[in-house]
Protein backbone atom coordinates (compact mmCIF):
# COMPACT_ATOMS: atom_id res chain seq x y z
CA UNK A 1 0.00 0.00 0.00
CA UNK A 2 1.09 3.50 -0.98
CA UNK A 3 -0.12 6.50 -0.06
CA UNK A 4 0.97 10.08 -0.35
CA UNK A 5 0.06 13.16 1.96
CA UNK A 6 1.04 17.12 1.05
CA UNK A 7 1.70 18.94 4.39
CA UNK A 8 2.22 22.64 4.67
CA UNK A 9 5.24 22.46 6.43
CA UNK A 10 8.93 22.46 5.87
CA UNK A 11 10.44 19.18 5.82
CA UNK A 12 12.55 20.39 8.97
CA UNK A 13 9.06 20.82 10.70
CA UNK A 14 7.72 17.62 9.20
CA UNK A 15 10.77 15.98 10.97
CA UNK A 16 10.49 16.91 14.38
CA UNK A 17 7.19 16.03 14.24
CA UNK A 18 7.99 12.09 13.69
CA UNK A 19 11.31 12.15 15.89
CA UNK A 20 10.26 14.13 19.05
CA UNK A 21 8.40 11.79 21.31
CA UNK A 22 6.36 14.78 22.91
CA UNK A 23 5.08 15.56 19.60
CA UNK A 24 4.76 12.06 17.99
CA UNK A 25 2.15 11.48 20.24
CA UNK A 26 0.55 15.10 18.98
CA UNK A 27 -0.36 13.33 15.54
CA UNK A 28 -0.30 9.69 16.08
CA UNK A 29 -3.87 8.87 16.47
CA UNK A 30 -4.97 7.66 20.06
CA UNK A 31 -1.67 7.75 21.34
CA UNK A 32 -0.93 7.84 24.83
CA UNK A 33 2.57 7.64 24.85
CA UNK A 34 5.76 7.33 22.61
CA UNK A 35 9.17 6.17 24.84
CA UNK A 36 12.41 4.91 24.08
CA UNK A 37 13.61 1.68 25.42
CA UNK A 38 17.36 2.95 24.97
CA UNK A 39 18.80 5.80 25.47
CA UNK A 40 18.75 8.07 22.06
CA UNK A 41 21.35 8.29 19.93
CA UNK A 42 20.61 10.78 17.17
CA UNK A 43 23.60 10.12 15.47
CA UNK A 44 23.09 6.42 14.89
CA UNK A 45 18.86 6.13 15.38
CA UNK A 46 18.89 2.95 13.44
CA UNK A 47 18.35 -0.27 15.21
CA UNK A 48 16.78 1.91 18.25
CA UNK A 49 13.57 0.49 19.92
CA UNK A 50 10.45 2.42 20.97
CA UNK A 51 7.12 1.55 22.85
CA UNK A 52 3.60 3.27 21.56
CA UNK A 53 0.37 2.75 23.37
CA UNK A 54 -2.60 3.60 21.93
CA UNK A 55 -6.45 4.09 23.10
CA UNK A 56 -7.50 1.68 20.66
CA UNK A 57 -11.64 1.94 21.55
CA UNK A 58 -11.77 1.04 24.90
CA UNK A 59 -8.31 -0.80 25.26
CA UNK A 60 -5.10 0.64 25.89
CA UNK A 61 -2.74 -1.51 23.89
CA UNK A 62 1.27 -1.61 23.51
CA UNK A 63 3.56 -1.29 21.16
CA UNK A 64 7.14 -2.29 20.44
CA UNK A 65 8.88 -1.24 17.41
CA UNK A 66 12.06 -0.69 15.70
CA UNK A 67 13.80 2.21 13.74
CA UNK A 68 14.57 0.53 10.95
CA UNK A 69 15.89 3.39 8.42
CA UNK A 70 16.22 7.38 9.32
CA UNK A 71 18.04 9.90 7.02
CA UNK A 72 16.98 13.35 8.29
CA UNK A 73 15.21 14.95 6.69
CA UNK A 74 14.05 12.49 3.92
CA UNK A 75 13.16 9.27 4.68
CA UNK A 76 12.33 6.71 7.84
CA UNK A 77 11.06 3.90 8.49
CA UNK A 78 10.13 1.65 11.23
CA UNK A 79 8.59 -2.31 12.14
CA UNK A 80 6.06 -2.98 14.70
CA UNK A 81 5.78 -6.77 14.94
CA UNK A 82 2.50 -7.69 15.70
CA UNK A 83 0.90 -11.40 15.32
CA UNK A 84 0.32 -12.66 12.77
CA UNK A 85 1.63 -9.94 10.53
CA UNK A 86 4.55 -7.56 10.82
CA UNK A 87 3.81 -4.31 9.91
CA UNK A 88 6.51 -1.77 8.40
CA UNK A 89 5.99 1.91 8.24
CA UNK A 90 8.23 4.18 6.67
CA UNK A 91 7.95 8.43 4.57
CA UNK A 92 10.00 9.28 2.18
CA UNK A 93 9.62 13.60 2.14
CA UNK A 94 10.26 15.64 -0.74
CA UNK A 95 9.83 19.99 -0.57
Amino acid sequence: LTAAVDIDASPETVWRCIDEPALIVRWVEGALEHRYLEPRDPAHPVGQRFVQRLQQGKKVNEFTGTLIAFDRPSHFAFTIPSPPTTNTNGSVMRP
